[in-house]
């Protein structure tokens, strides 16, 4: 009897100190997805970084971005080619852009938020220089888009990820990119 319960003493103790790392682990992950907690994702998922590959539009990125995307901006010169997922404008956070494939250009597809007159007009002249190019998660999936003009990308690492929802590919290091996004409809 004597032997049989340290048995079970052993058993529950392990079991116990096994559940309670699981909890930690969560907990910590929970805190490290900030500040982007739309975009969490849990390990067995591929965490944070990997969940557009799973799930996108209001799971992930809801154009929520554009903040961390104006500051990435002060930093790093060049004009940015933007295919922004949201109903928010740049121009409202100071981002001068040239449209690439933005989802309210597409009024006919339901659920786009187009606005009559003011929905995605550049913020660039074609004769502005475009460095980068900028794409949100769930129009890299090409989700909503009509001829899905990112499928070419998807395979491609991109230079940067300004937050896990923004995708920032270099256009003067990558041909294919920049196929992709000055060949603007």
């Amino acid at each position: 009897i004597w032997v049989g319960s340290d048995l079970s003493f052993k058993f529950w103790g392990l079991r116990s100190f096994f559940l309670a790392g699981l909890v930690l682990w969560h907990l910590a992950e929970g805190v490290r997805a900030q500040p982007h907690p739309l975009a969490y994702f849990n390990q067995a998922a591929g965490g944070a970084s990997n969940g557009w590959r799973h799930l996108v539009d209001s799971n992930y990125d809801w154009g929520q971005d554009l903040p961390a995307l104006r500051r990435w901006m002060d930093d790093h010169p060049g004009g940015i080619a933007l295919s922004y997922f949201g109903s928010d404008e740049p121009s409202a956070y100071g981002i001068r852009y040239r449209d690439a494939w933005s989802l309210n250009r597409y009024p006919d597809i339901p659920g786009s938020p187009a606005r009559a007159g003011s929905g995605r007009e550049s913020q660039m002249s074609n004769a502005d220089p475009i460095r980068w190019g900028v794409v949100s998660a769930t129009n890299l999936v090409g989700v909503y888009l009509p001829g899905d003009p990112f499928a070419a990308l998807r395979a491609r690492p991109p230079a940067e990820r300004i937050t896990p929802a923004l995708f920032v590919y270099d256009l003067a290091a990558d041909p294919v990119a920049r196929r992709v996004f000055l060949k603007n409809p």
